[in-house]
């Protein structure tokens, strides 16, 4: 790695998918990412606990958006 340049970990493409995209399921999201559906609730609820996404549970199932798209 060449010195300056950035290190893009997998959380890094969850937050810029939903900061590109409305609500999504979590299912979805976990489809489009390419990674499994417990990391997906792992990771929303620890950046929800930090404020940067909303979770909202609908007919059982999870929907995550950015803290900026989230339906108030």
């Amino acid at each position: 790695m060449e010195e300056g340049e950035l290190v893009s970990t997998d959380i890094d493409a969850f937050l810029k998918y939903l900061n590109e995209n409305e609500e999504t399921e979590a299912g979805e999201l976990a489809r489009k990412l390419e990674i499994d559906e417990k990391s997906v609730d792992e990771w929303a609820k620890v950046l929800e606990a930090s404020g940067n996404v909303k979770i909202t549970y609908r007919m059982g199932k999870m929907y995550v958006a950015a803290v900026s798209h989230s339906i108030k």
